[in-house]
Protein backbone atom coordinates (compact mmCIF):
# COMPACT_ATOMS: atom_id res chain seq x y z
CA UNK A 1 0.00 0.00 0.00
CA UNK A 2 1.12 3.61 -0.25
CA UNK A 3 -0.42 6.78 0.18
CA UNK A 4 -2.01 9.53 -1.87
CA UNK A 5 -3.26 13.19 -0.76
CA UNK A 6 -7.14 12.72 -0.63
CA UNK A 7 -9.30 15.28 -3.04
CA UNK A 8 -9.87 18.65 -1.38
CA UNK A 9 -6.39 18.13 0.43
CA UNK A 10 -5.88 22.01 0.68
CA UNK A 11 -9.94 22.72 1.41
CA UNK A 12 -9.64 21.06 4.54
CA UNK A 13 -9.86 23.06 7.54
CA UNK A 14 -7.04 22.12 9.27
CA UNK A 15 -5.03 22.69 6.04
CA UNK A 16 -6.18 25.97 5.69
CA UNK A 17 -5.11 26.88 9.20
CA UNK A 18 -1.38 25.37 8.67
CA UNK A 19 -1.25 27.49 5.57
CA UNK A 20 -2.11 30.56 7.74
CA UNK A 21 0.58 30.26 9.47
CA UNK A 22 3.19 29.52 6.64
CA UNK A 23 3.00 26.76 4.00
CA UNK A 24 6.18 25.46 5.42
CA UNK A 25 3.94 23.72 8.18
CA UNK A 26 2.04 21.95 5.47
CA UNK A 27 5.17 20.79 3.94
CA UNK A 28 6.40 19.69 7.92
CA UNK A 29 3.11 17.85 8.35
CA UNK A 30 3.69 16.01 4.41
CA UNK A 31 7.11 14.99 6.17
CA UNK A 32 6.05 13.65 9.20
CA UNK A 33 2.96 11.39 7.30
CA UNK A 34 6.32 10.47 4.88
CA UNK A 35 8.04 9.02 7.68
CA UNK A 36 5.02 7.30 10.14
CA UNK A 37 5.36 3.60 10.81
CA UNK A 38 3.07 2.03 8.45
CA UNK A 39 0.58 3.18 5.92
CA UNK A 40 -2.37 4.43 8.65
CA UNK A 41 -3.74 6.69 10.43
CA UNK A 42 -2.54 7.34 14.04
CA UNK A 43 0.74 5.17 13.32
CA UNK A 44 3.93 5.98 15.67
CA UNK A 45 6.82 7.76 14.14
CA UNK A 46 9.96 5.33 14.65
CA UNK A 47 13.41 4.77 13.04
CA UNK A 48 13.96 1.80 10.75
CA UNK A 49 15.27 -0.26 13.85
CA UNK A 50 12.40 0.27 15.42
CA UNK A 51 13.29 2.53 17.83
CA UNK A 52 11.06 5.40 18.76
CA UNK A 53 12.01 8.87 16.84
CA UNK A 54 12.03 11.34 19.86
CA UNK A 55 10.35 14.84 19.40
CA UNK A 56 13.90 16.13 20.25
CA UNK A 57 15.71 14.60 17.38
CA UNK A 58 12.64 15.72 14.42
CA UNK A 59 14.00 18.75 13.76
CA UNK A 60 17.37 17.10 12.52
CA UNK A 61 15.30 14.85 10.61
CA UNK A 62 13.07 17.21 9.36
CA UNK A 63 15.94 19.92 8.18
CA UNK A 64 14.17 22.41 10.39
CA UNK A 65 15.20 24.97 12.97
CA UNK A 66 14.39 24.16 16.43
CA UNK A 67 11.85 27.22 17.12
CA UNK A 68 9.79 26.40 13.62
CA UNK A 69 9.69 22.33 14.73
CA UNK A 70 8.20 23.39 18.37
CA UNK A 71 5.83 25.97 16.26
CA UNK A 72 4.97 23.53 13.75
CA UNK A 73 4.24 20.73 16.98
CA UNK A 74 2.38 22.76 19.29
CA UNK A 75 0.31 23.64 16.04
CA UNK A 76 -0.59 20.08 14.52
CA UNK A 77 -1.52 19.22 18.31
CA UNK A 78 -3.80 22.06 19.10
CA UNK A 79 -6.00 20.95 15.35
CA UNK A 80 -5.41 17.42 16.49
CA UNK A 81 -3.05 15.76 13.81
CA UNK A 82 -0.27 15.23 16.25
CA UNK A 83 0.05 13.60 19.63
CA UNK A 84 2.85 12.60 22.02
CA UNK A 85 2.46 9.54 24.16
CA UNK A 86 4.77 7.96 25.63
CA UNK A 87 7.68 9.09 24.42
CA UNK A 88 5.74 7.83 20.88
CA UNK A 89 4.79 10.67 18.41
CA UNK A 90 1.46 9.68 15.96
CA UNK A 91 0.26 11.69 13.08
CA UNK A 92 -3.26 11.34 12.09
CA UNK A 93 -3.70 12.06 8.86
CA UNK A 94 -7.08 10.89 8.88
CA UNK A 95 -9.26 12.32 5.72
CA UNK A 96 -6.28 14.11 4.04
CA UNK A 97 -4.45 11.09 2.86
CA UNK A 98 -5.82 7.20 1.39
CA UNK A 99 -4.41 4.32 0.64
CA UNK A 100 -3.42 3.33 -2.83
CA UNK A 101 -3.42 -0.36 -3.54
CA UNK A 102 -0.72 -1.53 -5.72
CA UNK A 103 -1.62 -2.26 -9.67
CA UNK A 104 -1.76 -6.25 -9.89
CA UNK A 105 0.51 -7.12 -12.31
Amino acid sequence: MSLTMARGFFDDERIRILRRYGDRYVMIFMMLVGISERDLPDSGLYLQNGKSILKDDLPAILGVDIDTAKKAFMLLESLGMLEIDDGVIYVNYSGLFCEKAKAAG
